[in-house]
């Protein structure tokens, strides 16, 4: 008998023991190895089975330990270490961005306590959109908003799903258009405020709109430090965060952290909240 470990598989062999064995043995021995091996017997989390449906292009499966990214490298899901907030914004594994559960959509008006979509995975994203600011660019496509164009990465196909939210926002009535029609920026290799982490505009996969008409946790005076959010603040109606979060675009309005201006390309987490 092979226990083959990166498939999980068992190969017997009747020429190696002499002896072709049963089926009764060969179901006994495989019961004995998932006994000892608790990991052969676990399904991937839920989490995992979303990054693979995410991110088909780059990920192709998920076990109990790690997801497989397709060209044959294994992610780890757990690195197995104790972590305080911080260690677990500036150095996470894959299971540490889905350690707070984004809302469901129903959950209006939003009232947060945590920061769901923070924590990212950095390796993951430089994988997919790129390392440098030069390898983002060379996919970056134009995409018309609103009397304008800016560029997003056309990688898991972004700025299709942009293109999207741009039609379902022009349904909505005209008293919500200052909340979408100008926008800051997409693409912007840089960090985010305060911390060593990359923005996620560094990817091209986030948009900033309705500067005018939103709030930000570091605007509010007296908004120090990351350990102690101000009171919770947004304007932005429900009708556009609908339209983005739709398509696959978290929204900084759910987070403590408030950032209502800023969506994000993050469709495993809304996957995530659905299970």
């Amino acid at each position: 008998m092979v226990h083959t470990a990166e498939t999980g598989a068992l190969r017997f062999s009747g020429r190696a023991f002499g002896v072709r064995p049963t089926v009764g043995a060969m179901r006994s021995l495989l019961a004995c190895l998932l006994l000892a091996s608790p990991a052969l017997a676990a399904e991937p989390a839920a989490e995992a089975r979303c990054l693979v449906e995410a991110y088909p292009d780059f990920l192709c499966r998920a076990d109990a330990t790690a997801v497989h990214r397709c060209d044959g490298a294994a992610i780890p899901w757990d690195d197995g270490r104790e972590k305080d907030d911080w260690t677990r914004f500036t150095a996470p594994d894959l299971e540490d961005m889905f350690y707070e559960r984004y809302p469901a959509a129903d959950a209006w008006p939003p009232a947060p306590t945590t920061d769901p979509g923070r924590v990212r995975y950095e390796p993951l994203f430089e994988l997919m959109y790129g390392a440098t600011p030069e390898a983002v660019r060379e996919k970056l496509v134009p995409v018309r908003w609103f009397g304008t164009t800016v560029r997003v990465t056309k990688v898991n196909g972004v700025a299709e799903k942009l293109r999207l939210v741009a039609r379902d926002l022009e349904k909505l009535p005209a008293r919500h258009r200052r909340f979408f029609v100008e926008t800051a920026g997409t693409f912007a290799w840089r960090p985010i405020a305060g911390s060593p982490m990359r923005s996620l505009h560094s990817y091209a996969i986030a948009i900033d709109v309705g500067v005018k008409h939103s709030d930000y946790w570091r605007w509010v005076r007296g908004a120090t430090t990351a350990a102690a959010p101000p009171p919770y603040r947004n304007q932005f109606p429900r009708e556009v965060v609908d339209a983005f979060e739709r398509h696959g675009f978290i929204w900084g309005g759910r987070w403590a952290h408030f950032d209502t201006m800023h969506f994000e390309y993050r469709p495993e987490l809304l996957c995530a909240r659905a299970r």
